[in-house]
């Protein structure tokens, strides 16, 4: 239920109250919801709806982000001010006023007007999306919130510069004034935030985010660390000198934590890792770690978590041979727990191998870990993540594409017990790739295992391979040698049919075999470049040829399926 409708009527309707009103009888006093009811004629029927409800819906309008309502803070503003008692109502709600605020935005007297409308809610600062407070409004911006910081529910902020009397400021406000309700803190900040973090009286912080902060003399006060005792989730990036041994003293101050990602934030030493304790974790659901594979695999020997902890590496400087062994096991342990044919089920794989990287998992939506948005609210909105499913992803980074060759098989061989009751597999292997023998056998071997899979999407470079391992002349009908048995649908990625009738026609092939032996391809979806000649990679003679077999075909440059655009947006930053 919208008001816009109503507004172009306010004053009509304000009018006909106030000249009801003057016929009520003397001594009569009007109820909100029928001071006018001795004149129903006059008065439209918003005017009889209860203000509660009135309330109500301007608080959706200042929520809602569709259609007309992308600027939920002017659509507010417009209509507080249609009428003396929508204003009353509107003034009457504070809830409305803390949603609406914006500090990216909003100018230093705006929000200090709306900071005492919303009075006493909560409030978040960079609720969705980190806040930047620049030298100059920054601080106002701190010195107006000092005062309602008791309402602060979400503080999250980069304070680029580094300028020491900013880091003193944020300093203070947090120590000399608590923060109750305070749950969420983000600071992206170059300083050290030692004694903010040990003497901040934040006791009902469950979110921990760092970006860019000095903490490296944390391990000399870290029993006096009271915050991390709250803790369930633990987002630190780019963050230097912390070493393994301090890592393991955090996390034993940390036993609530659900979410843990550490990004290039692990200092090697040279210590003797193996007499560092080691830090139980029992709740914990995500570990996301992004560093040296040296670094991550020695951190994670050092923490003991729940069997199907889901687990996201992405490193360099990966060695080869029997120095892979300990990412190996964690495979193998992980995907040999009897649960996980359930949590894994209707889930997207990803097997990836192009130039020097290499690409594994189970992900439901693949991307990279060193962008900012690890966090589990991030997660699961992008879709990344599913609460309660197991996840295990890795993304591994070689120094040349020799190396990445000697172990794909080896990486992909404990993801099998994925592989049987995978759904959907993006599968890109690059041109340069073909050429090792050993890189076509992996994926040979490894394909058959796919079982149950539905839908298969192909990179513009994995086309011909796979179309050419689809086709067997030998199969028969009855054959159970048909390779993807339950494979429904094809998404390709720039094919070029178009221009290689030798590659289409074996493709066709293809689709005429399986529809024999009763496994038709039911739908086959191109994907192509936005700009580009759709009939480039498939003309509307082979369109019509495929439609003939019974094959719905789709071309477009914008529909895919959503793990898939994922990909390939991820893939632009290679």
């Amino acid at each position: 239920m919208m008001l816009i409708n109503y507004t172009r009527n306010s004053l009509v309707v304000e009018t006909a109250a106030t000249m009801c009103d003057s016929k009520l009888p003397k001594g009569t006093s009007p109820t909100p919801q029928d001071g006018c009811s001795l004149a129903p004629k006059l008065i439209p029927h918003i005017f009889r709806i209860p203000n509660e409800i009135i309330g109500f819906i301007f608080l959706l309008n200042a929520t809602s982000r569709k259609g007309k309502m992308d600027d939920p803070q002017r659509m507010t503003m417009a209509t507080s001010q249609v009428c003396q008692r929508w204003r009353n109502i509107a003034l009457s709600y504070p809830e409305l006023w803390s949603c609406i605020m914006n500090f990216k935005k909003d100018l230093i007297p705006l929000l200090i007007e709306l900071l005492k409308r919303s009075d006493p809610v909560p409030i978040d600062v960079g609720k969705d999306d980190q806040v930047t407070l620049r030298m100059g409004d920054g601080r106002k911006i701190l010195e107006i919130l000092t005062a309602s910081i008791q309402r602060i529910c979400t503080f999250n902020v980069e304070m680029p510069g580094g300028w020491k009397s900013d880091l003193e400021s944020l300093a203070n406000m947090f120590i000399q004034h608590p923060a109750p309700h305070l749950e969420f803190l983000g600071l992206d900040i170059y300083g050290n935030l030692g004694e903010l973090l040990l003497q901040a009286c934040v006791p009902t912080l469950r979110r921990l985010h760092l970006i860019d902060c000095d903490i490296h003399k944390i391990s000399s006060m870290i029993s006096k660390l009271r915050l991390f005792a709250t803790l369930t989730e633990l987002s630190i990036k780019d963050i230097i000198n912390i070493s393994i041994s301090t890592w393991v003293l955090i996390l034993l101050q940390t036993p609530s934590l659900r979410w843990l990602s550490i990004l290039d934030s692990i200092t090697p030493t040279g210590e003797i890792q193996g007499q560092c304790n080691k830090a139980p974790l029992p709740k914990l659901s995500m570990l996301s770690l992004v560093r040296r594979f040296d670094d991550c695999v020695s951190l994670i020997d050092h923490i003991v978590a729940p069997p199907v902890c889901s687990l996201r590496l992405e490193c360099t400087l990966v060695p080869v041979g029997r120095e892979l062994d300990p990412v190996l096991d964690i495979a193998e342990q992980w995907t040999s727990q009897g649960s996980l044919c359930n949590v894994t089920a209707h889930r997207l794989c990803v097997m990836t191998i192009v130039r020097n990287t290499l690409i594994v998992g189970n992900p439901n939506r693949f991307s990279a870990l060193s962008t900012w948005g690890t966090c589990e609210a991030a997660s699961v909105r992008s879709k990344c993540h599913i609460d309660g499913m197991s996840m295990l992803s890795f993304h591994f980074i070689w120094e040349s594409p020799e190396e990445v060759t000697s172990c794909s098989h080896r990486l992909f061989s404990p993801f099998h017990p994925i592989f049987s009751v995978t759904e959907s597999l993006i599968l890109w292997v690059g041109d340069d790739m073909f050429s090792f023998h050993e890189n076509s056998l992996a994926i040979e071997e490894i394909l058959p295992s796919f079982y149950n899979l539905r839908v298969l999407h192909v990179m513009e470079e994995s086309v011909v391979f796979i179309i050419f391992l689809l086709y067997n002349p030998e199969l028969q009908e009855g054959s159970l040698n048909i390779l993807l048995p339950s494979l429904k649908t094809i998404y390709f990625m720039d094919p070029k049919f178009g221009e290689n009738d030798a590659c289409f026609n074996t493709l066709l092939s293809v689709i005429q075999q399986w529809r024999h032996i009763h496994f038709p391809i039911q739908n086959i979806n191109i994907v192509y470049d936005e700009g580009e000649d759709p009939h480039l990679h498939l003309s509307q003679r082979q369109q019509d040829v495929l439609t003939e077999h019974g094959v719905h075909i789709k071309l477009s440059s914008l529909t895919m399926s959503e793990e898939f655009r994922f990909m390939l947006d991820y893939t632009s930053e290679w």
